[in-house]
């Protein structure tokens, strides 16, 4: 996935300070997701893309993904926002039944699916943002996650006043792929504040 017009607002530094911090806040979910699911997990970023939200919204739909499952959990603080964990409609099966074990039935799934994605999305984003919050020296507060079943322009709004940072995961866990989404999504004015906090990271580390 390219770069668009939002990630012109990084320069090239930032944004390598961006997808570095991204990569590094995903193993670190990876770590907790281990824990929770007691076998092996392996998350990879293959792209991390900048844009607003008419451009999420857009992109989701040339992946093929116009339903989707996603968790949802608020954050605020110095900077605020929402992170999600987005799935294609039914892709996530896999990931469920590696949580919940390999003799659940499939009415069990039906029953527990939403009470499971909504504990790893918890894991998962929680994670990412402890990670996050650390390296960036600033805290979060975050709400208990949902799990709706929704279009693209549902999780955007098609609202270009809204920065999202777009990242692709692939997950194994005990040999079974899936494919999935992190999003974390941020107004125009905390974007600001995120390169703000961003320039002072890199100002620590260099």
């Amino acid at each position: 996935m390219c770069q668009t017009g939002m990630a012109k607002l990084l320069s090239e530094i930032e944004k390598d300070a961006l997808t570095e911090l991204v990569n590094i806040a995903v193993s670190g979910a990876a770590v907790r997701l281990r824990a929770m699911v007691g076998t092996e997990v392996h998350l990879t970023v293959p792209a991390v893309s900048v844009m607003d939200g008419g451009e999420a919204v857009r992109a989701m739909h040339e992946l093929g993904l116009a339903n989707v499952l996603a968790v949802r959990q608020s954050f605020s603080g110095r900077l605020h926002g929402e992170t999600m964990l987005v799935f294609p409609d039914k892709g996530y099966g896999a990931l469920v039944r590696a949580v919940l074990g390999p003799d659940i039935t499939e009415a069990e799934i039906t029953d527990l699916t939403d009470d499971a994605l909504g504990e790893i999305g918890n894991v998962l984003l929680l994670g990412f943002l402890s990670t996050i919050g650390k390296m960036l020296a600033v805290q979060f507060e975050v709400s208990v996650p949902t799990v709706t079943t929704a279009q693209p322009r549902e999780l955007f709004d098609g609202d270009v006043e809204r920065v999202a940072l777009f990242i692709y995961v692939n997950f194994s866990i005990s040999g079974r792929d899936v494919r999935g989404y992190l999003g974390l999504v941020l107004g125009v004015a905390t974007f600001e504040i995120l390169r703000q906090v961003l320039d002072a990271f890199i100002e620590r580390v260099t």
